[in-house]
């Protein structure tokens, strides 16, 4: 009797064997899968679905689900099963408050695996139409360096369906697939931030292009109230017969123009606040040389650093500074012959600098001494630079050699 139990018993002992074998290489099957999932995969939908296949395979469910914590509340992230009992609609759009009763407040609090054998009999279980299917479940949290952050339900359509063994089971399977979420969650986030800074951009580019259109068209309103302006002047000038009266006109003209030609140049240019002041400076040259100032003896000669830029503010006061300095110059400087205007700047360590240079008589005494504070030591045109220097919050000096020589330096 002994010798037929003893054989009896072994071939158990064999089976009982190569089911665990089987559940081994099953369990370790999975673990790689996992972890191939982690390194290969950046969806978080592919990487999910995988989780709850393998997890499948190990312990049989009829419906899954992987939930987030998100400020205080719990939302369903990826589901699998529920279609078959017509609860896709609910899962997906599932949520618990955190603070309120039920399984899930219990389980965050306990941190640990729980087993509901029958879910009818659970005190702590709520059941919902859609889901009154359930019968038992078995429910992990997902920790991230001791903080929850979500949950996974494997829930049943029988009771005690689920056993120690399968509580033991995901146990080890839980941090690798903590580790998956967990990789999954930071994908979901950052694409979901790049969408938003997508969305931002493309609303701060809307916003620049309208923003540019109503700078162009401000500007475009301007320049031709300003050449309305202008055309009165002329047209005033014209009724004049005096030389007196009529050069205080063109002096008025010209500065109007420079004025305007700042507006005309904004509608021109990509950037506002970067203007070239090369491209500035020629238009208010040409504008001198056509007015009634201009001798054809007098040449120019411009020698700006590549690249010099300014904003609209700068530019104005700079415009009107340099206008002025040339017409003197044309103006006064050369009494009997002609001569040369010279124009040069450059920047450096955020200071500009600035000289216009001309070939002729030189500065009067007066005006090499002359302040703002003291308009009645030169002209209007020295006081009317005098004071844009000081706007831009820049210097200016005046001196003689081989002519005329005004130094301009001021913050960029």
């Amino acid at each position: 009797m002994d010798n037929i139990s003893k054989e009896d018993h072994l071939p158990a002992t064999y089976k009982e064997l190569a089911e665990l074998y089987r559940k081994n290489q099953q369990f370790n099957r999975t673990i790689e899968e996992i972890t191939l999932s982690i390194i290969s995969e950046s969806d978080i939908n592919t990487i999910l679905d995988r989780l709850l296949d393998r997890i499948g395979e190990l312990i049989p469910y009829s419906s899954a689900n992987i939930m987030l914590l998100e400020e205080g509340t719990i939302k369903t992230l990826r589901w699998k099963g529920y279609e078959k009992y017509g609860a896709e609609e609910f899962i997906s759009t599932f949520s618990v408050v955190t603070t309120k009763s039920g399984k899930v407040p219990y389980l965050l609090k306990r941190k640990k695996i729980e087993l509901v054998t029958d879910a009818y009999a659970d005190p702590e279980w709520k059941t919902f139409k859609e889901t009154a299917y359930i019968r038992s479940a078995l429910i992990a949290p997902l920790m991230w360096e001791d903080t929850v952050i979500g949950i996974l339900f494997l829930d049943s359509d029988k009771a005690f369906s689920f056993t120690e063994e399968d509580k033991n089971t995901l146990q080890l399977l839980l941090p690798f697939a903590t580790t998956a979420i967990s990789k999954s969650i930071l994908f979901h986030k950052a694409e979901k931030e790049i969408e938003r800074r997508k969305e931002a951009e493309k609303k701060l580019h809307q916003s620049l292009k309208i923003q540019g259109i109503l700078i162009r068209e401000i500007n475009h309103r301007v320049k031709n109230n300003l050449s309305i302006i202008l055309a009165l002047i002329h047209m005033q000038g014209d009724k004049l017969s005096d030389r007196y009266h009529e050069s205080l006109l063109e002096d008025l003209e010209r500065r109007v123009y420079a004025i305007s030609l700042v507006h005309e140049t904004l509608m021109e240019t990509p950037d506002p606040s970067n203007i070239n002041l090369e491209s500035y400076i020629m238009h208010i040259i040409d504008f001198v040389r056509g007015s009634g100032i201009y001798r054809g003896d007098v040449r120019f000669s411009i020698k700006f650093q590549s690249g010099l830029l300014f904003k609209m503010d700068t530019l104005l006061s700079l415009g009107l500074i340099i206008s002025e300095i040339i017409s003197n110059s044309i103006a006064h400087a050369f009494p009997e012959s002609g001569g040369e205007i010279s124009l040069a700047g450059f920047s450096d360590k955020g200071t500009a600098h600035i000289r216009i240079s001309d070939t002729g008589t030189g500065f009067p005494p007066e005006i090499i001494t002359a302040d703002a504070d003291d308009s009645t030591a030169a002209g209007g045109g020295i006081h009317l630079i005098l004071t844009l220097i000081d706007q831009i919050k820049g210097t200016i000096s005046f001196s003689n050699n081989g002519g005329a020589v005004t130094d301009l330096t001021f913050p960029v």
